[in-house]
């Protein structure tokens, strides 16, 4: 009777031990668990932060084209502004339909940075704004240029598809900008006064 139970126990132990230990030679199995749907979302923090930048930036272009088509004088300033107004806008679209499909928000008011050249540019008026205005556009977008530039390179299909189409648009932008920023000019009178804009020489 005792050697029975001692064989029962024997059995039970091996059995355990079987379940538990890997067989001699094999290796245990450290694969990694599939990803969850909100695992592959934050996956490529570059990927989230440059949908970030590139919707912050892209709405802030929107505001300020819209407050430039009112202010500028120039007619170049003014062309530069109803195009940035219409590609960034349908860009902008787009670029919304791709960050809710990566789990990210996009913008919907200016950051603090295009908050603070869009109350200094509201303050202006005639050859200072539209100088004030093509600059931010020929330094905005050559930085928007950099970004997008990066992320063509990402190892997210969607993302680089994206910024590979947009950045044709954007490189054609940056020559607008610096057109109508020629046509302004930056030289000042000897006084130190800005020149006149063409609504207040006098007839």
């Amino acid at each position: 009777m005792r050697d029975t139970i001692r064989y029962t126990l024997a059995a039970a132990i091996a059995i355990s031990m079987t379940a538990t230990t890997p067989v001699l030679g094999q290796q245990p199995d450290t694969r990694t668990p599939p990803q969850t749907d909100t695992q592959k979302t934050v996956k490529f923090d570059a990927d989230k932060t440059f949908l970030m930048t590139a919707s912050q930036g892209g709405h802030a272009e929107v505001v300020l084209a819209t407050l430039a088509i009112k202010k500028a004088g120039n007619d170049e300033v003014k062309k530069l502004a109803q195009m940035l107004e219409k590609d960034h806008s349908a860009n902008n679209q787009e670029l919304k339909s791709l960050a809710t499909s990566k789990g990210v928000v996009v913008a919907t008011t200016l950051d603090a940075e295009h908050q603070q050249l869009h109350d200094r540019l509201e303050k202006l008026d005639g050859a200072a704004f539209d100088r004030a205005y093509s600059t931010a556009m020929v330094d905005g977008h050559k930085k928007m240029i950099a970004l997008f530039e990066q992320a063509s390179v990402s190892k997210d299909a969607q993302v680089k598809a994206f910024a590979e189409k947009t950045l044709p648009a954007l490189r054609e932008h940056l020559k607008h900008a610096q057109h109508a920023q020629s046509t302004i000019g930056g030289a000042t009178s000897t006084s130190g006064a800005a020149p006149a804009s063409p609504e207040t020489v006098p007839k």
